[in-house]
């Protein structure tokens, strides 16, 4: 007597038996690819057939490519298929965590067969690329060599998630990209399943959880499915499709899918609702996994009375997450084409915080803001600018306090002033950008030599470097307002 294995999967294979002994051939339907995180992935059904010679009674041993086997014998389970000729029984109960099933099998004539269907195996954690069954016999001998064949072909991610477009708005909720982009992929045809196609014993369809955590009270954002996701996926939102500061996940399943094509789930994000005050600076990440979440046993077992099939682990992708929403400072930012602080002539500035108006947030009005204000001086001899900050440098003018040009207030203040804090004494000509700390700042510049000669002119309003580059090739330089 000679005991050996043979693995099961997925070409035929047929083994020839010794002299004296049944000629049993094993084969399986194959699994073509199951996902890496998978915890309960279906493998290819087993069948044993006699040929040629009778078999006589054995106790038959089936090792799942050493993977634990995470569901239970039963009607939805793993099972004989009622077709099966041969009345070879399951042995319970089944070493689960090693992945073997013994099977009590009578003497049986030639022609008759087994088949064993509905086996998931916990594939996380696995590094190799195929899966393979082995069977092994106490009675009837197998040739050596002939002893192993692929229940799976391959092993892969069953999602891929890469980089996408954000969403970018202002403290204030003004939005600069309304809308953010990101495409989920799946990573190999027939990853995704509905119920009706997750196999036998399926609990569920393959899922999609969704995770954004981290946002302010007040802040929602929502979540949509883009024209451009593939025709044939048919998406179900399982929860609530907005996220804010208590719902962090959201679950997407699906009414059908193609089995044949690799598809993409296209989502869309907006900011939904936002708070009356101004929203913090910040980015957002999102992510998502394969769900639903469970390990793949419980002290050794399937688990029981609530398994759910199929079933993954935790894998938030993409590693560093996808930014989907940017919140980006409130500002204005505003040129003085021409300042001189030579020949007699000096430059005055007058800067206005008007986020104090009076129309009241309810009719429009500007959120009330207070913020520091930053002055870029820039010489017409090409050096390098001269930087003078109300926050980190001596407060120079009137109208601030503490630095900070409060709502409904003027700064007036003389460029010489501003010059000579940050220890320029000499002459200057050139242009003037300033950078505030909140949106709807408005002024005026004027040149005057003090002795009858005055000259004024609005600074002009620059757009949000992140709304409109100032690069020609992507869009206006500046605007006007």
């Amino acid at each position: 007597m000679r005991i050996q294995r043979i693995l099961v999967g997925a070409a035929l294979l047929v083994l020839f038996a010794a002299v004296a002994q049944a000629d049993v051939r094993i084969s399986s339907v194959i699994t073509a690819e199951v996902i890496e995180t998978g915890n309960a992935e279906l493998v290819g059904d087993v069948e044993l057939r006699i040929l040629e010679q009778a078999a006589v009674a054995d106790v038959v041993t089936i090792t799942y490519g050493g993977l634990p086997i995470t569901i239970g014998v039963g009607t939805d389970g793993i099972q004989a298929d009622p077709a099966s000729t041969w009345a070879c029984t399951i042995v319970t109960p089944i070493d689960y965590v090693n992945g073997i099933i013994t099977l009590n099998c009578p003497a049986a004539a030639i022609g008759s067969f087994f088949r064993l269907k509905g086996v998931r195996v916990q594939v996380n954690g696995y590094t190799g690329d195929t899966v393979y069954a082995e069977m092994g016999t106490l009675t009837n001998t197998i040739w050596a060599g002939m002893d192993t064949t692929k229940i799976v072909k391959k092993v892969g991610p069953g999602l891929l998630a890469s980089d996408g477009e954000p969403a970018i708005y202002m403290a204030n909720g003004y939005d600069i990209e309304q809308y953010a982009s990101w495409t989920l992929t799946e990573g190999f045809a027939s990853a995704w399943k509905s119920l009706a196609q997750a196999g036998v014993g399926a609990t569920q369809g393959v899922e999609i959880t969704l995770r954004l955590d981290g946002l302010p009270e007040d802040v929602e954002v929502g979540v949509w499915v883009d024209g451009d996701t593939s025709g044939t996926l048919s998406p179900v939102w399982l929860s609530d499709n907005t996220f804010d500061e208590d719902n962090t996940e959201i679950v997407i399943s699906f009414g059908d899918t193609d089995q044949s094509e690799i598809e993409e789930l296209v989502l869309s994000f907006s900011l939904w609702d936002s708070p009356d005050d101004l929203m913090g600076a910040g980015s957002y990440k999102m992510y998502a996994t394969l769900s639903p979440i469970q390990a793949g046993l419980k002290s050794g077992k399937p688990f029981s009375p609530d398994p759910v099939y199929p079933k993954f682990a935790l894998n938030w992708l993409p590693a560093n997450g996808f930014t989907v929403m940017t919140i980006v400072p409130n500002t204005t930012n505003l040129l003085i084409p021409y300042v001189s602080e030579e020949l007699g002539y000096h430059t005055g500035i007058a800067l206005a915080n008007t986020t104090k108006d009076p129309w009241g947030e309810d009719e429009g009005g500007a959120i009330e803001q207070e913020g520091y204000v930053t002055v870029f001086f820039y010489p017409n001899n090409g050096g390098a600018p001269i930087v003078y900050s109300t926050k980190d440098d001596a407060v120079k003018g009137k109208g601030l306090t503490a630095g900070m040009l409060k709502a409904g207030s003027t700064w007036t203040v003389l460029a010489s002033e501003l010059l000579a804090a940050k220890g320029s004494t000499a002459a200057f000509s050139g242009y003037v950008v300033i950078v505030t700390e909140f949106t709807n700042a408005h002024g005026a510049a004027y040149v005057s030599n003090f002795d009858g000669f005055t000259s004024s002119s609005p600074m002009l309003v620059l757009d949000v470097p992140a709304m409109y580059s100032r690069v020609p090739e992507y869009g206006t330089e500046w605007t006007t307002r």
